[in-house]
């Protein structure tokens, strides 16, 4: 059992899949990286506290994702699914609710949950804004606003990264 965040395991598969899918400005075309890891995608119009669901149905796979979600957040979500994923997370099912992503964790959840969400949150970070981007998008302009809106997330999100990595 995981007991602490495995950030730089995260940070490394998603440089992987980055690389692999030769993704080198942003927005990352979700698209693409779904079909390269053979993830079918079906936006849903799901109760409002469900961001997305991961799950397998024979041999294939599906990111459910609620439309009726703003966009970027749909982005950070379907991120996040493919990070439990690709980290290993997938055990049949996956439903995110809106608390758990948002760092809101009911007392009945686990601290192994808590940590795979931690993982997938900051695995969806580096997909969604991987370093090398960021760093050469945010200096030449160094406004919040006009990064969030060309990598499609929302300026919470990239305040949190901006943050973590220590950029700002």
């Amino acid at each position: 059992m995981i007991d602490k965040p495995r950030y730089s395991h995260a940070t490394k598969i998603a440089q992987k899949l980055i690389s692999e899918t030769k993704t080198d400005i942003p927005p990352v075309d979700l698209n693409k990286i779904l079909s390269h890891v053979g993830i079918n995608l079906l936006p849903y119009p799901f109760p409002e506290k469900v961001s997305a669901i991961l799950l397998k149905e024979s041999d294939m796979l599906v990111v459910g994702v609620n439309n009726a979600h703003h966009p970027n957040r749909q982005r950070f979500s379907i991120a996040h699914e493919i990070g439990h994923y690709l980290l290993g997370h997938y055990k049949d099912i996956f439903v995110d609710m809106s608390e758990i992503s948002e760092g809101r964790f009911d007392a009945s959840d686990s601290e192994h949950n808590k940590v795979q969400e931690q993982e997938a949150n900051y695995f969806a970070g580096e997909l969604l804004m991987p370093l090398f981007m960021l760093k050469r998008d945010f200096q030449k302009t160094r406004n919040v606003e006009e990064v969030a809106k060309l990598y499609r997330v929302s300026k919470d999100a990239l305040w949190i990264r901006l943050l973590k990595l220590k950029i700002v």
